[in-house]
Order: C-alpha cells, then sequence, then structure tokens
C-alpha cells in the first residue's frame, strides 16, 4: 500500500438513511476503514458532507429543507454534531480528528492559502485525520467552491495527495445511468476526460445529494492537472476505502514481475522511476501485514512473502550485508550516493537499523505464514537471527564507543558513525521478536544493554528522546533535525509485552500477558526466566556489549 497521504470524499449520499437523515451506522463503517488505513501508516483527509443531513430534524425540520436560509441554519447545528460523530469513533481508535470549514477565498487568496496549507500539514505530520467540508452557514453563492467534490479535488492539490478517493452510491462511472438503463456499462479504467465522457455524467445521484457524476468528472479533472490520481467507488461496498487504497496500490505500485513494489512515479505523467529501494519494500511489508490483518486476505501475505524472500536473498548474496539500493532490474548498485553518504533517505553503503527491522518482519512473516499453512522458503527460519547478529557484530561500538553507527559499507567498515534513535528501538524490537519466537532468553540481555545505553545517552526526560548522537555519543543533528518520531519509541517500549503477530495492532489486541516488562522499566522490575520464574538481574554498565555480539 504505496500511497502515502489520501484524501478521501465522501458525499451525503454515502452518510444519510432514505428520509435524509444521518445514519450513524453508515459513519461507524467509515471511520473503521480510517481507522485500518491510519494504523497501516497512510495520511488521511476526509471532505466529508451530511452537515445539513445531521442538523435539520433538530431543528423541527421533518425533512432536509430546501431554501438556502433552512439549510444553512441545519448546517450550523449539524457541523457540531457531525464532528461528534466522527470525533467519537476515531477516538475508540485512539485517532485524534480535527475539523476544517473552507471556503472557496481560502483557496483564492495566497496568505488564506498558505495558513490553511500550513494547518494541515500540521495535523497530518502529528497524526491527527483532519475533517473538511465548505463553511455552509455563511458561504453565499458568489463565495461557495460549489460542491465537495470540487472542495475535495483542490484539497488533494494543496496537500500534494498521492490519491484521490471519491466515495458515492455508485461504484464509478457508466456509460448511462445504471439504475434507469440495463445496459449501462462501467468503465474500468479512464486514461483521458474527453468532452464524450462528460456527456454520460447525470446529474445528482439522490435526492439528498447536491453532486453527481458530472461533478466527479470535473474534480477529477482539477485533481489529475495537478498530478493526483483519482478512483471512484461505491459507499454500498464494504470496505470501500480500504479497496480504494489496495486498487491503487495494485495499479501503480505493485510490479508482480518482481514481486517487488517501485519507488516513485514522476507527478506528471506517471512514469516510473527506475530506482528500486529496499526501503521502500520494507515499509510496504509492514504496511501488507497490516492489510493481512485487517481483512485476512492471503494475498497480502503472499506478496510480503515474495518480498522478504528477495531480500533474504539479497542479503545472503552479498556477504550477508544488504544492498539499499537497486536498479530497475533488481541489480544492486554499491556505489550509489557513495559521495553523498549521509542522504537522508538513501544513504551509500548498508543501513544497519534496517538489518534489525528486516529481521523482525522476517519472522513476523514466517510465523503468519506458518499459522496460515502457506510454505515459505527454509533460508527464513535462519536469516532473521543471522541479520540481527550480524547487525550487532558490524555495527554496535565498532569505533570503540557503545551504540549503533548509522551504515557500513560492504566491507562491513563505519561509514556514518552518527547513532540514530531509531536504530536502537529497531534493535529492541528484533530482540524482543526474536526472543519471542525462539524462546532463547539470552536476548533478554541484548535488550538490557540497549537499555542502558538509551537511558545514558538517548533519553534526556521521560518522554524526551534525542534524535541523533554523534560518534562520541553527543547530541548531534547531522542528518536529522528535531525531535524523533514517537512510533519507534512506542514500539520499543511494548513490544517485550506482545505476541509475534503480522501487525503491531492484532498484537495488541492478542496480548496475552506476558511477564517480560518494557524496556522502559528494565531495572526497577524483577526479570522472569523462560518459565515465568523472577530471576535475580544486575544493571549491564554503560559500555558493555550486547550479549549476541
Amino acid at each position: 500500500m504505496k500511497a502515502k497521504r489520501i484524501v478521501f470524499k465522501v458525499g451525503t449520499s454515502s452518510l444519510t438513511n432514505a428520509d435524509g437523515s444521518l445514519s450513524r451506522a453508515k459513519v461507524k463503517e467509515i471511520t473503521r476503514q480510517l481507522a485500518l488505513l491510519h494504523e497501516a501508516g497512510h495520511e488521511l483527509i476526509l471532505v466529508s458532507s451530511g452537515a445539513i443531513a445531521a442538523g435539520f430534524s433538530s431543528l423541527g425540520f421533518k425533512k432536509r429543507p430546501t431554501k438556502v436560509a433552512d439549510k444553512q441554519a441545519s448546517a450550523a447545528v449539524g457541523q457540531g454534531l457531525l464532528l461528534e460523530e466522527y470525533t467519537t469513533n476515531l477516538l475508540l481508535k485512539q485517532i485524534i480528528s480535527a475539523q476544517i470549514l473552507l471556503t472557496q477565498d481560502d483557496f483564492a487568496d495566497k496568505r488564506r492559502y498558505k495558513n490553511a496549507h500550513q494547518a494541515l500539514s500540521v495535523l497530518l505530520n502529528r497524526g491527527a485525520i483532519p475533517i473538511i467540508n465548505e463553511n455552509d452557514s455563511v458561504a453565499i453563492e458568489e463565495l461557495k467552491v460549489g460542491d465537495n467534490d470540487t472542495l475535495s479535488a483542490q484539497v488533494a492539490a494543496m496537500v500534494q495527495a498521492d490519491l484521490l478517493v471519491l466515495l458515492t452510491d455508485v461504484d464509478g462511472l457508466y456509460t448511462a445511468n445504471p439504475s434507469i438503463n440495463p445496459d449501462a456499462r462501467r468503465l474500468e479504467k479512464i486514461e483521458k476526460i474527453s468532452s464524450e465522457l462528460i456527456d454520460m455524467a447525470g446529474g445528482a445521484g439522490t435526492s439528498n445529494g447536491t453532486g453527481g457524476m458530472l461533478t466527479k468528472i470535473k474534480a477529477a479533472t482539477l485533481a489529475t492537472m495537478s498530478g493526483v490520481p483519482v478512483y471512484i467507488c461505491s459507499s454500498l461496498k464494504t470496505d470501500a476505502l480500504l479497496e480504494a487504497a489496495l486498487e491503487t496500490f495494485e495499479r501503480l505500485w505493485w510490479d508482480d514481475d518482481a514481486g517487488m513494489v517501485v519507488d516513485s512515479r514522476a507527478p506528471e505523467t506517471l512514469a516510473v522511476d527506475p530506482y528500486r529501494g529496499a526501503n521502500a519494500n520494507m515499509h510496504t511489508v509492514e504496511a501488507l501485514l497490516g492489510a493481512y490483518s485487517a481483512t485476512g486476505d492471503a494475498l497480502h501475505l503472499e506478496r510480503a512473502l515474495r518480498i522478504t524472500s528477495r531480500i533474504s536473498e539479497q542479503f545472503a548474496a552479498h556477504e550477508f550485508r544488504l544492498p539499499e539500493h537497486y536498479d530497475e532490474s533488481w541489480t544492486a548498485l554499491l556505489d550509489y550516493n557513495r559521495d553523498v553518504p549521509a542522504d537522508a533517505f538513501r544513504p551509500f553503503g548498508s543501513t544497519i537499523g534496517h538489518w534489525l527491522e528486516w529481521s523482525r518482519l522476517m519472522v513476523e512473516v514466517r510465523t503468519a505464514c506458518a499459522a496460515r499453512g502457506l510454505a515459505y522458503p527454509d533460508r527464513l527460519d535462519v536469516i532473521p537471527q543471522h541479520m540481527y547478529r550480524k547487525a550487532l557484530l558490524e555495527g554496535w561500538g565498532p569505533d570503540g564507543r557503545p551504540g549503533f553507527v548509522y551504515t557500513v559499507d560492504f566491507d562491513g567498515r563505519p561509514v556514518v558513525a552518527q547513532r540514530m534513535y531509531w536504530v536502537l528501538c529497531e534493535a529492541i524490537g528484533a530482540a524482543e521478536t526474536l526472543r519471542e519466537s525462539t524462546g532463547d532468553a539470552s536476548y533478554d540481555l541484548d535488550v538490557d544493554a540497549f537499555a542502558s545505553w538509551a537511558r545514558t545517552y538517548l533519553i534526556e526526560r521521560p518522554g524526551q528522546w534525542r534524535e541523533e548522537l554523534d560518534a562520541d555519543n553527543r547530541p548531534a543533528s547531522g542528518t536529522w533535525a528535531g525531535k524523533p518520531d514517537i512510533y519507534h519509541a512506542l514500539q520499543a517500549m511494548v513490544i517485550g509485552r506482545l505476541p509475534v503477530a503480522p501487525s503491531f495492532a492484532e498484537g495488541i489486541a492478542r496480548r496475552t500477558g506476558r511477564a517480560r516488562p518494557p524496556f522502559a522499566e528494565i531495572g526497577s522490575l524483577p526479570h522472569r526466566d523462560r518459565s515465568g520464574a523472577p530471576v535475580g538481574r544486575r544493571r549491564p554498565r554503560e559500555s558493555e556489549a550486547p550479549a549476541h555480539f
């Protein structure tokens, strides 16, 4: 699921009952799917209609009003009620939502456009889901965007979205109205929007909606001109939002011949960049495992297996060091970015933190395959442990000082000696996962050493971590600036309490009360051996190497 930033537009017809009132069941189903996509790592924006539907009955109207003033008053009441529904459902999944009301002026005025863009950027970077609607209560005809299809296209262009999804009561564009013409044929894919295509589109699909296929075609024109692909799907289908994200992944990012994903496409032409990277595929495995957990569809697991199998082959074929960069035929580019070794996203050499992360993911993939009865290569039974040990041997303190270096060359020599926060977190996750899968309690000693180093150098105070250290373990910002993300630390702190599962969320759901404390508590709580009995433990010295070094 490569599409990272997705704008969803949900029309009134997809949110209401037959009498025009708001359907809480439909809102709940939409937020369920949004939560699954959010957990899979996507940045989401929801452009939602439905304010009038949510508010008109509270003002005593028996049916949806038709007068402008009545609709504006209903929208004023309904905006709060609609947002409450979204907020309540999303908070159940620990997801923050935010309301933004826009008018055409917010897109026409440079200063207001910039302010709206900045607000949306902060919300997305903080993991919130912005919920956007036109400010119907005050917008006059001259200032109206017109419809939420157009609004969603403008928002998608503003935030440079990877995908715009228009959710409607019809599952796409037909050659005629399928509700009255049984010979209407669905158009599976549209490469170019022509005048003939526009002629096929009609008016609003229901009496409660304000848009229709014509507005969606116009919105698609706006979005694609900005380099944003558009997908139209039916709100009547179960998991429609998930299907939209997965279909786009299928069409744009998955290379079935290679069994891998492509990294990037040109925004204007969608031409595929010849560069291929292990990093994009690593995070795709995470997303595929999350999709498998959510849907139970074995296809996602099979694709995660194909990726991890190829990566394990590359690791073994290069003297047990994983190349990060490849050409379009998946030939390793061992000299890629030699002149910019500390590139933030494509550094030269091999990245120690990725060896650790891959070792954990391979265990999760093979465990899921075993549970599903899906055959996997025998090497996945040994490569994860070997990758982990190799990361310790070449990555932990090769310069005589504790901590993981960032990258090494293909002779195993350090290239970028900075210590990155996320690498340490991935090391904890890998060690905890290997302990759980192998039953080898010696991995606990590694976690102890990692935790001690983190407390000494990384953690300034509770809740405040340093992103990067130099080779002498002093605060630095040569590669990254600012404070680190939260998810690496969160995962490191709780993964020791979770069973091995395809996704982090499923592991939490299946939590079995493991005795092992999270690393933040190590040193203050009694350690337990494999039988669960408390045993004595000492706090490792800050310079002590992990047990598997």
